[in-house]
């Protein structure tokens, strides 16, 4: 159907000549606390500084500026590549929770078309409102389509290599990190609901219990 959608003339039996094969699924296990706790302070010392810092802040300027807000959307809003880059700053509302106000990113999941609205720490939507540079410009990461998908996908990955990331998709680590928390301390269903997909997807991709938070049945 790919091929088929940009020209290509597909035979009709392709399917039955060449069948799929689907291994095994993964499930997803969070990787050492360490390299999350050093990621997380990495990036609390990045969004801080508003920029890039250390040998970073080298990088050209639309990477140097963009990177602090492509952890931002990876991890605290969760968001998967394709969905950071398509951000806009008007997908940021102010909801009503039972236990206060919430600052949350409401917008409709490229892959899933399910409603996502996840919430953020006031602190920093309220870094987003008054990021330097903004300029009054409507996506959050800066640049071209092309120079946000590669802030993600290349930048940020890069990023998070150098702290010690193995994965392939490094940016989507983050997403799947933020999804264990909100997991561990809410529950599944918010969770999913949180980063736009089913609760079967959720539990299976994108979960896995924080080891440190397991409670005590003896205590």
């Amino acid at each position: 159907l790919h091929y088929r959608r940009h020209g290509f003339r597909i035979p009709p039996d392709v399917v039955d000549a060449w069948p799929r094969v689907s291994p095994d699924p993964q499930r997803y296990e969070l990787p050492a606390k360490e390299l999350r706790d050093a990621t997380l302070a990495a990036g609390k010392e990045m969004v801080e500084a508003r920029q890039a810092i250390g040998e970073d802040k080298e990088l050209p300027k639309v990477v140097a500026e963009g990177l602090p807000l492509a952890f931002i959307l990876c991890y605290h809003y969760a968001m998967s590549a394709a969905d950071a880059a398509r951000a806009r700053f008007d997908w940021m509302q102010v909801q009503q929770s039972k236990d206060g106000p919430l600052d949350v990113m409401v917008y409709e999941r490229h892959k899933t078309h399910r409603r996502a609205d996840p919430p953020v720490e006031m602190e920093i939507a309220a870094a987003l409102r008054t990021w330097p540079g903004r300029n009054g410009r409507a996506f959050v990461l800066p640049g071209t389509e092309t120079d946000r998908y590669d802030l993600v996908t290349r930048h940020l990955s890069a990023w998070m290599r150098r702290l010690g990331w193995e994965t392939g998709k490094c940016a989507h680590e983050l997403r799947k990190l933020r999804c264990s928390e909100w997991a561990t301390s809410d529950g599944i269903k918010w969770a999913a609901r949180w980063i736009g997909d089913s609760e079967a997807t959720a539990a299976a991709y994108y979960r896995d219990l924080l080891p440190e938070e397991m409670p005590n049945p003896y205590a």
